[in-house]
């Protein structure tokens, strides 16, 4: 269905139905991944609420041919993120969690309750030849799995709240090193060892002023994501409100100085002017741009890994408060750019034009039940003079759309959806 707040791309690009199957499984939001292997699709959901424990909440494994499902394991808890490391799935839970799954059967080979929930999804490191996955609770405390024996074990503690998936790359992994930023904009270079943890802290996002006529302190809401290239560690974050600068820059991660901040797109006329809200998503780099989606905003910016300034950016859709699922690369040519109102986007990265939308779920109307369930208000009309953007406002709770980041598989792109189907789309 077609709603009429969504773009008029999606209404005028009617193709044969893409739909290769759906299913309903859970609701998935965007701290829930899929990761696929094969035939196979590995997965958590958040069940029938989110942010509430229900008997919906499950790591599931389906087969991505026809989505019939191979194995369910049923969770205490909303499933966040999940990381696969040989044979072993591993998963946190809002309940604090922490399941180790054999990938062939579901069977559960080790739990760990941490004292809160666990938000960040495992990485791999070295330590004294051993392969650790490593994980934060949102309070900070280290939990380490030890793939040899299926153990798991306290090992440390860091300052702050954290809810950013922690990452690693090849070098610091050798060393059992990993990076992990809390909600005040601090990142943490962090070392495992056979007895315990090290921390250190690297780098802290400043408050800045605003960039528009008025004055004032834009303070951090949290870092986004973590993304490395090369020499340089790419950061997304969020603040108070919107600003004319993009909330996105870059370190050199070896001598942790700023190596660029992001800066918005330059246009000849003086009356268009870009606002960049929140930046939670996981950016894409691709032809030396770095490609990233926002809050309060329509459209994919593609700033240039080297300076940080904006290159370029195409409209995908209407604006939105909301913005939480990442644009994944299909090809050297094409992205798609999911969209908190339920439309996948295609882009074309060398003529940079949007080449057709795809709408899976329409926004919510009010006449869900859930609106009860999380007491969230109605959204505003198309065109309505009470908010510049459309959606759910900040501080509402998604019933409807897209939050989770799809993947791209065997020529499908899989998506979850927050109403709690998986669809497998052929693009």
């Amino acid at each position: 269905m077609i709603d009429i707040s969504q773009t008029l791309a999606s209404i005028k690009m009617r193709q044969p139905n893409p739909i290769i199957w759906e299913k309903s499984f859970g609701r998935m939001h965007y701290r829930n991944n899929i990761l696929p292997a094969g035939d196979l699709l590995y997965f958590g959901t958040s069940g029938d609420k989110w942010n509430f424990s229900d008997p919906n909440d499950a790591i599931l494994c389906v087969r991505q041919s026809d989505g019939e499902v191979v194995w369910r394991v049923q969770t205490d808890s909303d499933v966040n993120g999940i990381a696969i490391f040989d044979s072993v799935l591993v998963a946190g839970t809002d309940s604090g969690m922490i399941y180790a799954l054999n990938i062939a059967d579901g069977r559960i080979l080790s739990r760990f309750q941490a004292g809160s929930p666990v938000y960040t999804k495992a990485v791999i490191v070295d330590v004294e030849g051993e392969r650790i996955a490593v994980l934060l609770s949102r309070d900070g405390h280290i939990i380490c799995f030890n793939l040899a024996d299926n153990s798991f074990r306290h090992t440390g503690s860091l300052p702050g709240t954290f809810r950013t998936n922690i990452v690693t790359n090849p070098e610091l992994a050798e060393t059992g090193s990993v990076l992990a930023a809390n909600e005040a904009g601090t990142i943490f270079q962090i070392g495992v060892g056979t007895f315990g943890s090290t921390d250190m802290e690297r780098f802290t996002i400043p408050v800045t002023d605003s960039s528009g006529p008025y004055h004032f302190k834009l303070r951090l809401q949290g870092i986004g994501s973590l993304l490395f290239h090369e020499n340089l560690l790419i950061v997304t974050y969020a603040r108070e409100t919107y600003d004319e600068r993009p909330p996105i820059l870059a370190l050199d991660w070896r001598t942790w100085k700023v190596a660029w901040n992001g800066h918005p797109r330059k246009t000849v006329s003086k009356k268009k002017r870009f606002y960049f809200g929140n930046c939670r998503i996981h950016p894409v780099i691709s032809n030396g741009e770095v490609l990233a989606t926002f809050a309060y905003s329509d459209s994919l910016y593609a700033f240039s890994i080297t300076t940080g300034r904006c290159a370029w950016s195409v409209r995908v859709d209407n604006d939105l408060f909301q913005n939480w699922a990442s644009p994944v690369l299909m090809n050297r040519r094409t992205l798609a750019v999911p969209r908190a109102n339920g439309v996948i986007a295609f882009v074309d990265l060398q003529t940079r034009r949007v080449i057709r939308s795809i709408s899976l779920e329409t926004p919510s109307n009010g006449q869900a039940v859930d609106e009860l369930d999380y007491s969230e208000s109605l959204w505003p009309d198309p065109g309505s003079s009470e908010m510049p953007f459309e959606g759910p406002g900040p501080g509402q709770i998604l019933t409807s759309g897209l939050a989770s980041t799809p993947v791209y598989s065997g020529g499908q792109i899989i998506v979850g959806t927050i109403s709690g189907k998986l669809v497998a789309l052929k693009p």
